[in-house]
């Protein structure tokens, strides 16, 4: 009952029942109040959420001396194969509080922020022919930077699993063959 018409008409129902306007109104207030408790608890819960998984993320993140992330995992294209490199994060807080890891987050992010995959105004200037090309080359990108992802979810999972893996930097190069069809 969010909206003054719902409350309007359940006051009403209420009259019509009890014949009691102090009751009605002793009820109305009681359920006003409630609706507030749960709102000021959703919100408080949901700034606890914030706060804790947001923290977490940015104390995973390393800077270089640019300013700029420094990717612990990578895709490294070869003739022959696509090489991916895979480290798990450095710090696992993040993962061990939302059950995905950092890096995967910052592709995610990286690729739907990424211009090529934003409506443009100019489409006007981009041949069909380059429109289909950069659709494959975007096709392409996404397919490994999924993979990619999810080797690194997956080996964090591993890793988180096993007390003895936390001694070690986990780190393995999983390589695909490239069709050049």
């Amino acid at each position: 009952m969010r909206n003054i018409k719902s409350k309007l008409y359940f006051y009403n129902v209420l009259k019509l029942k009890l014949n009691d306007p102090n009751l009605c109104n002793y009820i109305l207030i009681n359920l006003i109040n409630n609706e507030k408790k749960e709102d000021e608890e959703t919100l408080s819960y949901h700034i606890e959420r914030w706060n804790t998984i947001s923290s977490k993320y940015f104390k995973s993140i390393e800077y270089n001396q640019w300013n700029e992330k420094i990717p612990y995992s990578y895709i490294s294209n070869t003739s022959k194969y696509t090489n991916y490199i895979i480290k798990i994060d450095k710090n696992i807080e993040f993962f061990l509080e939302t059950g995905y890891s950092a890096q995967s987050r910052d592709i995610l992010i990286d690729v739907i922020s990424d211009d090529i995959f934003k409506s443009n105004s100019d489409d006007k200037l981009v041949d069909s022919s380059s429109k289909l090309y950069i659709k494959k080359w975007a096709k392409d990108g996404d397919d490994e930077l999924s993979l990619l992802s999810e080797k690194v979810n997956n080996h964090t999972k591993i890793y988180c699993q096993s007390p003895l893996n936390r001694r070690f930097n986990f780190q393995s190069i999983y390589q695909k063959k490239i069709n050049h069809t």
